[in-house]
């Protein structure tokens, strides 16, 4: 619930308290709206880089981007719900992982260029 109070006290430089407490939503329930409005909004401004992504035939990279992200969304929620710290080690080693994962996407993809070239001569 920390986070949820952490977040809400940013909010307060956009809302008044008191204009919130007319509606009588609770905290959860506004970090709620709040979240599902930016998603919303997330998803219609990268609907159209995926497109352009998938019409240029970059599935491979848009792969990884994902994959990236649904990463960082898996180490979050374990930092928040486990509490288990992350440090500015352990976050370093995060990024590095990161890029190894694109280096290895990268050699695997030129690999499969390579192959297919040689089996059509």
């Amino acid at each position: 619930m920390s986070f949820i109070n952490i977040s809400y006290a940013l909010l307060l430089t956009w809302f008044y308290r008191e204009n919130i407490d007319a509606f009588f939503i609770k905290d959860e329930q506004l970090f709620f709206i709040l979240s599902l409005l930016s998603l919303i909004v997330l998803y219609f401004l990268m609907k159209p880089v995926i497109q352009l992504f998938m019409q240029l035939k970059w599935e491979h990279f848009t792969t990884y981007l994902i994959t990236i992200l649904l990463f960082g969304n898996l180490i979050f929620l374990i930092n928040k719900q486990i509490h288990i710290e992350v440090h500015t080690r352990s976050a370093s080693f995060i990024i590095l992982s990161i890029v190894a994962l694109g280096v290895v996407v990268i050699i695997v993809r030129i690999s499969q260029l390579i192959i297919s070239h040689i089996k059509q001569r």
